[in-house]
């Protein structure tokens, strides 16, 4: 990717939402230059779409993290704990691993009780697999704005470039 298009990518990482207009002026260059060079990005299916990523505290939800290690499993079961997660609505990701723990998962609720309600769900899935769990409350949920795009970025305006963008009611998603 040349330099524009990992520029582009990096804006459409803070909004995706953002105008071809709106991209050019930040990067200074022509709408028809952003807007060719995004088609020809969704031709290479570097974009495919955009998703929305909700902030749980903005809608008084919790989050919490949930690392399991099992034990005396078959990859079977292992297969069916893990297509169980991804059914549950209230697990909004299931990682499996190979180090200490088997698997992750990230839990979305509306407070303690609610969580301690789905971890037993948990636990009495796994029942005597489970063999040990770590819980970790996320206690500080930001967004991940894509910097890999550039290269050699100056902290301070990369921080600036966020924080102004974060002020600004330009109707993006992610401030709210």
């Amino acid at each position: 990717l040349n330099l524009l298009r990992r520029k582009i990518l990096f804006e459409l990482s803070i909004n995706p939402r953002f105008s071809y207009s709106t991209i050019a002026k930040i990067l200074g260059a022509s709408p028809e230059v952003i807007s060719y060079n995004i088609e020809k990005l969704r031709e290479q299916k570097v974009i495919t779409g955009s998703i929305a990523i909700i902030n749980p505290k903005a809608i008084n939800c919790q989050s919490y993290e949930l690392y399991l290690r099992l034990q005396n499993h078959s990859p079977e079961q292992l297969k069916e704990f893990i297509d169980y997660f991804v059914k549950d609505p209230q697990i909004r990701w299931v990682a499996h691993g190979s180090g200490h723990f088997d698997l992750m998962l990230s839990v979305i609720c509306k407070d303690f009780e609610d969580f301690n309600n789905i971890f037993n769900k948990i636990k009495s899935k796994l029942d005597k697999h489970l063999a040990k769990h770590l819980i970790l409350p996320l206690l500080d949920e930001d967004f991940l704005y894509s910097i890999f795009f550039l290269d050699k970025v100056d902290p301070i305006k990369f921080s600036n470039r966020i924080t102004n963008f974060k002020g600004k009611d330009d109707g993006s998603f992610q401030k709210y």
